[in-house]
């Protein structure tokens, strides 16, 4: 190897091995290991944006459970008007946007328990099963 290529390698070494090396979860994935303690603990509620999100969990099942069909949703391939509006009225629509601008102010995490229920997870098995 001449100078020139001594010199390149030391400069690749340095780029490449300057760090401290920290294995991530998608690196150890693909050796093979799963490192939970790269994407544990996963973040948790404060006690009351839990209760808080509870309610609007509970006001959403309720209005699935009572006013939505999701096996005429799939047939139509629709989802009806009143279906949607119902969801603004529950404040789903709004459900990240702060109280001052009309919307519930949820964190990101307790939105996406609404969106779990909305997708079918915890309120729409049991019409499910009647397909």
């Amino acid at each position: 190897m001449d100078e020139l290529q001594q010199k390149q390698v030391r400069q690749a070494e340095e780029l490449l091995f300057s760090g401290p090396q920290t294995a991530g979860f998608a690196k150890e994935l693909f050796f093979g290991r799963f490192l939970t303690s790269a994407i544990t603990p996963y973040p948790q509620l404060s006690p009351a944006e839990k209760a808080v999100g509870d309610n609007v969990l509970g006001e959403l099942q309720t209005f699935l459970r009572d006013k939505v069909d999701p096996v005429a949703i799939d047939r139509n391939a629709d989802i009806p008007r009143d279906v949607i509006l119902g969801l603004g009225q529950v404040g789903v629509l709004g459900a990240t946007i702060a109280p001052q601008h009309g919307g519930r102010g949820l964190s990101q995490q307790n939105y996406c328990r609404l969106m779990e229920a909305i997708g079918g997870g915890l309120t729409w098995g049991a019409a499910l099963i009647r397909i």
